[in-house]
């Protein structure tokens, strides 16, 4: 099987060369291309053709006659490969002498009192000549087929009212017939080469405007990569300002423990140092969510975040995070509702950059929410699949949002402004969030029917159909 299908693609560039050989024309001319490529078609196609022939004929005559006609077709590819247009005069006149030589005058002339029926064959010359010379090879290819025809006819001992027959009716069917072929050549051709011309205009100007744009694209490539370098030298100047920060927060987390230690080995009241504690603890997620949120964006911008893809239960990492946010919900007393659909599917995303979106989300709707209700707060957080997708949706009865600020929404150092105690921040949480979830394929969606009616943060992650099945039918 190996073998024959070696063979194969052998035989395959056997041809493809041969083809491609036998097309080769050195000219300039396209028009004059399409023309002599056309003729070698046809050369290649009458040879064998001709030598087949040539052992059918009943005598010697027709037979030296075909293979001299087709050493003179060898003669005219040759000449048609140099791109010139005497191979095509040569396979005109060889053609001509063939329909003199072979054409039976039964083929043409009939007594006065029938028609004369022209056989197609007869019209061959012509064809070429309309077809890969011009009009006026055709006139001339015209006149020296009939001339051949009434000699042939005449050698061959015609009774001369079949031939007067002929010269009546006969050669006006073939005149007309020629006619037509070099009108219909003619019109094609003239048609192909104000394509080529107009196609050579239209590459003129592109190219003078491809030269008038060389200047403007290549400032806009280098202005491309400045940005790029300047994107990557922020991302790594964030990058290491963070590892700095975080260095500085763990010597400060271990001061504070220290402090919370001592200050309990000095007696003070217990529930003021775990007060303490508390409050030392939250500061310090809160900065480290700062910190992650900044490194991420900066990534983000320079196009360097690359995401650590796991299998996750999506009702576990929603689980999860609600559980993480809950006590600050409580201190806030707002009352935080969690809607699961049934059988969530096991989907593919980086665990941990999820659950900082979702959290992020969280804490966004609890801010807002806390800071414009005194009492009644209230954030769900519903979850379920459709069209293939997987949906998170966190709906507050904060104070909503104004038609003009959702399209800013999701800019970095961009916040929404309530009027009515507008929490303070700088957006980047919000930002980061939504290159992560355009990085898993997603979308982050916000939504408001206006000032007063809450908001709704939508999150949808494409489910692919592998990954679809419910959690129970995994396991």
């Amino acid at each position: 099987m190996h073998i024959t299908s070696i063979h194969g693609v052998g035989m395959r560039e056997r041809i493809a060369r041969f083809a491609s050989w036998v097309l080769y024309i050195e000219t300039n001319d396209p028009v004059r291309r399409i023309q002599n490529r056309m003729l070698a078609a046809v050369l290649v196609i009458m040879l064998p053709f001709g030598l087949l022939q040539a052992f059918a004929l009943a005598t010697w005559l027709e037979r030296f006659a075909i293979m001299a006609g087709s050493l003179a077709i060898l003669v005219a590819f040759y000449y048609n490969r140099r791109g010139t247009t005497v191979g095509t005069i040569l396979f005109t006149v060889i053609a001509v002498l063939a329909v003199g030589v072979l054409a039976h005058p039964d083929s043409f002339t009939a007594p006065p009192e029938l028609p004369v029926i022209i056989d197609s064959a007869l019209i061959i010359p012509v064809a070429i000549a309309a077809m890969f010379l011009g009009p006026r090879a055709a006139a001339l290819s015209c006149i020296g087929t009939i001339c051949v025809l009434l000699l042939g006819a005449w050698l061959r001992g015609t009774p001369a009212s079949h031939i007067i027959n002929f010269l009546v009716f006969g050669v006006a069917t073939i005149v007309v017939l020629s006619a037509l072929l070099a009108a219909g050549a003619a019109t094609y051709m003239a048609a192909l080469r104000r394509v080529y011309v107009l196609n050579d205009e239209v590459e003129a100007r592109v190219g003078e405007r491809t030269g008038e744009l060389t200047p403007v694209v290549a400032q806009l490539q280098a202005i491309r990569s400045e940005i790029e370098q300047r994107a990557e030298t922020r991302a790594r100047e964030t990058t290491e300002v963070v590892h700095d920060m975080r260095n500085h927060m763990t010597t400060l987390a271990a001061a504070v423990e220290l402090l919370v230690l001592d200050s309990e080995d000095a007696g003070l009241d217990p529930a003021a140092v775990v007060r303490m504690r508390t409050t030392f603890e939250h500061a310090f997620d809160a900065q480290r969510e700062l910190l992650d949120a900044l490194h991420e964006a900066a990534l983000l911008q320079s196009n360097a975040l690359v995401l650590q893809r796991t299998m996750v239960d999506l009702a576990y990492l929603v689980r999860h995070v609600v559980m993480r946010v809950q006590p600050r919900y409580d201190r806030e007393q707002c009352a935080l509702e969690l809607d699961l659909a049934q059988d969530l599917p096991i989907i593919q995303c980086d665990e941990r950059r999820m659950i900082r979106v979702l959290q992020n989300l969280l804490d966004n709707a609890l801010t807002y929410t806390a800071a414009y209700r005194s009492d009644g707060r209230r954030v769900c957080v519903r979850v379920w699949c459709s069209d293939q997708q997987a949906i998170v949706q966190v709906i507050d009865n904060g104070p909503g949002i104004a038609a003009e600020q959702i399209a800013t929404l999701g800019e970095r150092y961009r916040r929404i402004v309530t009027g009515v105690g507008t929490p303070e921040g700088s957006g980047i949480g919000l930002n980061a969030s939504i290159g992560i979830v355009a990085l898993h394929g997603g979308s982050l969606q916000i939504m408001s029917a206006g000032l007063g009616q809450g908001a709704t943060v939508e999150v949808r992650l494409p489910l692919p159909a592998a990954l679809a099945a419910p959690v129970a039918e995994i396991r």
